[in-house]
């Protein structure tokens, strides 16, 4: 029987999560022009996330006796996002553009599918700014950016709530690799490896988060890759 000495033992040794240390990494989607953008600037910006939930959904069965519940399917929630908004309402037109890849806000044609949703990680650190935990949304879209009430009285900052919808998640530790099958074509893959927008993740991101958003702000763009000051990266 677990004693309360055990308890505070447990927690001095191994310690808590906090609630307020999270990062958030995706790229656009394929058919989303940022026009300039910096999405990683946005992302510092987030200031609240909601790690998203799931509901197994079941349906009685009866076979001799009492009815068992068995499940038949899963329910995944919309995941939250909160936003600060900066002097250049870059944070707004991200997200603008990007509802905007999804309907065509003139000739209200729906895009494909594959050209408006990504992968979303959400990064759980604990108090010494090591990776702990990962959430990956699986082909996510920004669903419904809430309204922002303007008010003269008001002298708060302004924040953009976003719900973003996604096909489903996993979750995994926060160094783990995984991967999934590639459904692409050869030459998808062959523009998507030589022009795609992502780029290796520093190894400071993981154990100094603390060091690596203090950096990110000076990064220099290299021939070949990029250079964040106090960062190496994985070939």
């Amino acid at each position: 029987m677990a004693q309360l000495n055990d308890f505070i033992s447990q927690v001095k040794g191994e310690g808590l999560m906090h609630t307020n240390r999270f990062a958030i990494t995706m790229a656009l989607p394929r058919g989303v022009n940022a026009g300039g953008i910096d999405v990683r600037k946005v992302l510092l910006f987030c200031d609240s996330v909601t790690l998203p939930g799931v509901t197994i959904s079941t349906t009685p069965a009866f076979t001799y006796g009492e009815a068992r519940e068995m499940p038949y399917e899963k329910l995944f929630a919309p995941a939250t996002f909160s936003f600060f908004v900066d002097n250049s309402m870059n944070v707004k037109k991200l997200f603008d553009v990007w509802q905007g890849s999804i309907i065509d806000p003139y000739t209200r044609q729906t895009n494909y599918y594959r050209n408006y949703t990504t992968d979303i990680q959400i990064d759980i650190f604990d108090v010494y700014s090591n990776a702990r935990y990962r959430v990956t949304l699986h082909e996510a879209y920004c669903k419904d950016i809430a309204q922002v009430q303007m008010d003269y009285a008001n002298k708060d900052l302004m924040k953009l709530p976003i719900t973003i919808q996604y096909k489903y998640w996993t979750a995994t530790d926060a160094n783990a690799v995984v991967k999934h099958p590639d459904n692409r074509g050869f030459f998808e893959r062959l523009f998507d490896d030589f022009f795609g927008d992502t780029f290796a993740i520093p190894d400071n991101y993981f154990n100094d988060f603390g060091g690596f958003q203090s950096s990110f702000q000076t990064y220099t763009p290299e021939l070949g890759g990029l250079s964040l000051p106090g960062a190496s990266f994985a070939a």
